[in-house]
């Protein structure tokens, strides 16, 4: 979601800052908990689609930052050198395969961002009884509890797109059909928990 040129996590962080961990604590006590999950084979697809690649495109919208934190290097990693920027200052960016490298070869707590470092580290589900776990597979339905919970109503509640875009098996099967089996099963090691804790399956995505 964006707003203006701007993504809407950036406004909310502005106008919602952090409080410190005794305030949080006693807001936990009668505030309703919630979070959203997806599977985590589309999150690091999405995650790699939205914040890497063809990173220029969106430089309004803070994807520069990503490129500079993390694609330069990653190339730089797997290619040996830092990349430079190409005629009309295109920015040699990492490919998918390049990006399930340095999440399989980076230590969990080195990941340092909310997009792909794994749920149970950043949401710490095992530690804060939440009232409602939001899938993203059946969003509307989980939305719509969660607001029955809060005791309000809605309309019916528009369709989300993602950066997934079209049809979301071809798309995966397109990038994810890039590594061979024995990387799949690394990347689902790094992020077992999730799927066992939302209940996940790595099923299909070894045979694409």
């Amino acid at each position: 979601m964006k707003k203006g040129n701007r993504q809407i996590s950036q406004v909310a962080r502005q106008q919602f800052p952090s409080i410190d961990y005794p305030a949080a604590a006693e807001l936990m006590k009668e505030a309703k908990k919630w979070m959203v999950v997806r599977h985590p084979f589309e999150r690091i697809l999405s995650a790699y689609r939205d914040k890497l690649e063809n990173s220029t495109i969106h430089r309004e919208d803070g994807t520069l930052h990503f490129y500079e934190k993390y694609g330069r290097k990653i190339v730089a990693k797997y290619r040996g050198k830092f990349p430079k920027e190409q005629n009309g200052g295109e920015r040699i960016e990492p490919t998918f395969q390049e990006f399930v490298a340095y999440l399989i070869n980076t230590d969990l707590t080195l990941y340092a961002d909310d997009h792909w470092i794994p749920y149970y580290l950043f949401c710490t589900p095992c530690l804060i009884d939440y009232d409602v776990i939001i899938q993203f597979e059946t969003l509307q339905e989980d939305v719509q509890l969660l607001l029955n919970l809060l005791g309000e109503s809605s309309g019916p509640l528009r369709k989300h797109s993602t950066t997934l875009g079209r049809s979301k098996t071809e798309l995966i099967k397109s990038y994810y059909s890039r590594l061979d089996r024995e990387t799949i099963l690394k990347l689902y090691e790094k992020y077992k928990i999730d799927f066992e804790l939302f209940g996940y399956s790595i099923d299909g995505y070894l045979s694409t």
